[in-house]
């Protein structure tokens, strides 16, 4: 025996189990036809279900309790929609008469004997009368059907995977899409009636993980780094985003190796303080650091390796290790390579001079001239630092690899020290300059860039002669590369000679500047590199040693310096100011002199007349003067001027832009803005 039933519901799935409750039985035990599958949404009085015919054979031994059967179906059974509108009686039924009104997005009227309701369709949907389609005008009798059709609006979900190099990251980029729902839109009774349409936007997202993987797959990207918890959170959002599915590894390169000291190296200093007697305490307003012999000054760190990253498709990507710190140890040092510490052999002031992973470190003595400087006593060149007690005069040059510190004045002279200069009192019509080395590593490196970047594309000529077999024919068995190296030169690179010889000739010229690396660079270069008649057998292995040599070099001497020099005095009048570092004017301040400092300039008292250049700021108290006299002062692109009080013909200059002053103005910020423009600001 068998049964047959059929049910409704808003999907297929609800109407099964339906059915599964009105059999008491699982779904497996009935045979399903699926009538209609509800896809078509439908509003106003009535919905068109999704409709199945199942069917339950009693041969599948499966005992039925009818009484079971019977209350279970009262207990699920829901009364059909009702096919006619109900009219709402928030209104008195007399003002309803011969009105059609939608609320709630269903459509309700009212007929008498005269007065029919006109319906007018709107552009969205369909409307029916007693299951016919009207799509003109039409009036409403009663009894009259009345159902509504629309389709939904339907935007897919947009979705791209994008490769992230730099972050060495797969991005997943998510738009949901969404479905929007059609309704009848509320309208106030009236005998004619437009009915409009306003739709119900939901969000819905269509991506599924397997579209995600294939398409990860087709670009290769290696299966051990996909992230399947981020594929899963990126198909299941409602809100647009940026997803990582895969992630590689980028590479750290090592830590450079690094001096740690265990004594004070930097100086700190003062102003003088005078004693009751009237004479100058040096040692007590400055701090100068000094060891003994015996005294481990510090050690070296060595580098550390980098770690090796890992590529978005598998790829290994190689890592720099650290580069070692070089050491040259001067005077009164020695260095214990074992241990890798530095330990003094002598009495006096411990100086590093650093450029880039460079460092030079010595033991410097100090020389004392007492009393003050002139033409009897000639001048001074010292590999220490020098302090000289009173004046120096006209004509005399003191010279230091340490620092210079005069207790008095400086007229007409010359100052000129690797280190800190100190001037107590003022400097007249004078030289002085701190941290010229600097500027020396400085040309040095940037004459081994040009001559890197020519080395460059010789080694990749010649490698590319040896891929292709054509080395063959011109390579000499006793001269090796050489007369390659020469026709190359002169044919196709023809700035590979110049950079050469001008990178020989610049260490030639500054040897006793210039540290070891520096000297075993251009040693090799004369022996292997440069374009003259040497016996000497020139190999590819020579020529990428010596590249390698020479771009490790410029690597090391690009490094910004931990240290710079500084000036500080009272006063100048006329008078030309260098420092690597800084300049700190800190009594009445600077006339008609040029000051220029590596990173800043301040000024206290006025700045009158002359050119101010500091490369990180400017830091004036009082710039120009009433009387009007033109005054300069000048910052990097990058840089900053401050200025408490500036007078007219104060002449500005950020960069490449300027301004020049023309009235009287208190408290500035001078800067560049975003377009490159000069701008002067109120300091809050």
């Amino acid at each position: 025996m068998e049964q047959t039933r059929i049910f409704e519901a808003d999907t297929v799935r609800e109407a099964i189990s339906k059915a599964e409750k009105s059999f008491a039985v699982p779904s497996d035990l009935l045979e399903i036809e699926v009538m209609d599958t509800g896809e078509k949404k439908l509003f106003g009085f009535r919905t068109i279900p999704a409709k199945i015919k199942a069917t339950y054979h009693e041969e599948n031994g499966h005992d039925v309790n009818w009484e079971d059967v019977v209350l279970d179906m009262m207990e699920h059974y829901e009364l059909p929609e009702t096919q006619e509108s109900v009219p709402d009686r928030s209104e008195p039924k007399k003002d309803l008469i011969g009105k059609a009104w939608v609320k709630d997005g269903s459509l309700y009227y009212e007929t008498g004997s005269d007065l029919k309701p006109v319906i007018i369709p709107g552009n969205i949907g369909k409307v029916y009368r007693n299951n016919a389609e009207m799509t003109s005008r039409f009036k409403i009798n009663d009894g009259d059907q009345i159902s509504f059709v629309a389709e939904n609006k339907m935007t897919e979900t947009y979705w791209s995977l994008k490769v992230k190099e730099e972050k060495q990251q797969i991005e997943l980029f998510v738009r949901p899409g969404e479905i929007a729902i059609p309704y009848l839109k509320d309208c106030p009774p009236a005998y004619e009636l437009k009915l409009e349409y306003e739709y119900r936007h939901q969000r819905q997202n269509q991506l599924n993980p397997e579209d995600v993987l294939e398409q990860l797959k087709k670009m290769e990207v290696f299966d051990e780094i996909i992230r399947y918890d981020e594929i899963n959170h990126a198909c299941r959002t409602m809100e647009e985003g940026t997803f990582i599915p895969a992630e590689g590894k980028l590479p750290v390169d090592g830590k450079h190796g690094e001096l740690q000291f265990n004594v004070e190296i930097e100086k700190k200093h003062l102003l003088y303080r005078e004693k009751a007697d009237g004479t100058l305490d040096f040692r007590e307003s400055s701090y100068i650091p000094s060891v003994q012999d015996g005294d481990i000054l510090g050690k070296v760190v060595p580098p550390e390796k980098g770690e090796d990253g890992l590529s978005v498709f598998g790829q290994l990507l190689k890592a720099k290790d650290g580069l070692p710190v070089k050491i040259k140890t001067g005077h009164g040092l020695e260095y214990d390579e074992e241990s890798n510490t530095i330990i003094s052999r002598a009495y006096g002031r411990p100086v590093v001079k650093r450029a880039g992973l460079s460092a030079h470190i010595s033991i410097l003595p100090t020389y004392t001239h007492n009393g003050d400087l002139t033409v009897k006593d000639g001048n001074i060149s010292f590999i220490g630092a020098v302090e000289v007690t009173g004046d120096v005069y006209e004509g005399m040059k003191v010279s230091a690899e340490g620092g210079i510190y005069i207790h008095r004045n400086v007229m007409s002279a010359v100052l000129q020290a690797r280190n800190d200069i100190v001037v107590m009192k003022n400097a007249i019509n004078s030289t002085v300059n701190a941290g010229k080395d600097n500027d020396l590593y400085q040309k040095a490196t940037s004459k081994l860039s040009v001559f890197n970047k020519e080395m460059k594309s010789m080694v990749g000529a010649l490698k590319q002669l040896f891929q292709t077999g054509h080395i063959q024919g011109v390579y000499d068995e006793k001269k090796g590369l050489r007369p390659v190296i020469r026709v190359l030169a002169d044919k196709k690179f023809k700035n590979y000679r110049p950079a050469t010889e001008s990178v020989i000739a610049f260490i030639d010229q500054e040897e006793a500047a210039l540290d070891q690396p520096w000297h075993d660079l251009r040693d090799r270069l004369k022996t292997y590199i440069s374009i003259s008649l040497r016996p000497e057998k020139v190999e590819m292995e020579h020529v990428e040693a010596i590249w390698k040599q020479a771009m490790t070099l410029q690597e090391i001497s690009e490094t910004p310096s931990e240290s710079a020099a500084s000036i500080t005095l009272s006063y100048t009048l006329n008078s030309t100011l260098f420092s690597s570092g800084t300049i700190d004017i800190t009594g009445k301040g600077a006339v008609q002199s040029h000051l220029k400092a590596g990173k800043s300039v301040t000024v206290k008292g006025r700045l009158i007349g002359g050119r101010v250049y500091g490369e990180e700021k400017v830091v004036i108290e009082k710039a120009g003067s009433e009387t009007g006299v033109k005054t300069i002062i000048e910052t990097s692109e990058d840089g900053k001027i401050y200025i408490d009080e500036a007078f007219p013909d104060v002449y500005l200059r950020v960069g490449k832009s300027s301004k020049l002053l023309t009235e009287k103005r208190m408290q500035l910020l001078v800067q560049l803005d975003e377009n490159g423009q000069i701008v002067i600001s109120s300091i809050l």
